[in-house]
Parts: structure tokens; sequence; C-alpha cells
């Protein structure tokens, strides 16, 4: 069976291919499209939910089913950091410095995993692939709140 568009999604667009630090890629691609979003349309919190929602369930639906053909959460699936980096922009200010401080943030919770993070990252099939950078977008968009919300 051909699975072109899974490979597509899951890699986001062959990314994963990369040699070396796919996710990182992924993820300062994924910052980069959104900057792109953010500056060239109305990029509204519609707007922002569902392209967070899209990749989510593309991801979830990609990685379950490559699971299967390539192993356990294999680093070509890079859809996973390009959930979770969106999901720490989600509602954010378009500010390139704000782009930046959640990249690093981002980058350093899917790496570090704290807690929470390691355990979902146990989660079985494609749930597990996507869990972990799910929970540290969301971790990371709160702390970058809480850094705007101090300055």
């Amino acid at each position: 069976m051909n699975r072109g568009f899974e490979k597509l999604s899951a890699t986001a667009f062959g990314i994963g291919y990369l040699p070396l630090a796919p996710g990182t890629w992924a993820s300062l691609a994924a910052v980069s499209l959104w900057y792109f979003l953010q500056q060239n349309i109305v990029f509204t919190a519609g707007l922002q939910l569902l392209a967070v929602s899209a990749s989510v369930i593309i991801g979830i639906w990609s990685s379950v089913r490559l699971e299967n053909v390539w192993g356990k959460d294999p680093s070509k699936i890079v859809i996973d950091e390009w959930a979770g980096m969106w999901i720490t922009l989600l509602f954010l200010p378009a500010d390139w410095r704000i782009l930046i401080l959640a990249l690093l943030v981002f980058r350093i919770l899917d790496i570090w995993k704290p807690s929470i993070i390691k355990r979902a990252e146990e989660i079985k099939g494609g749930w597990g692939v996507m869990m972990d950078d799910i929970i540290a977008g969301v971790i990371g968009n709160v702390l970058i709140r809480i850094v705007l919300w101090m300055i």
C-alpha cells in the first residue's frame, strides 16, 4: 500500500528525513510558517485553533499508521514536534521575540521531558508519539504566558 500522504505529513514534508536534529528543524519550520501566517493573513483565534487541531489530528492518524511500518516513535516522525510547537504558540501575540522564546521553551521541554511529559511518551502507539509533544506545547504556552504577565 502506498503511504505517500501519511509519510509526507508525518515527516512534515520530508523534514523528518534530515540526518541531524529533525525534531528541531521541524519545530523551526513550524515557527516559520506560524510567523508567515501571522504576518500575511488575518490569523484569527479560530484559524489558529483550526490549524493546531488539524496538525494534532493528522499527526495522530499518520503516527498510528506509520509506527506499524517504522517502529516505536521513530525520529522520522516529526509532525509531533510541529503540533507541539503550534500549541506552544497558540493565541500568543505576533512578536518575533515571543516566537523565539516559544521555540526555545518548547525544544527544552521536548528534549528534557520533565515528569508528566516523559510519562506521556510511554503511551502506546501514535497517541504516545503525539501526546508528549502536546503536553510540552501546553506547558510551554503556559510558561510563556506567565513570563509575559510578569514583564
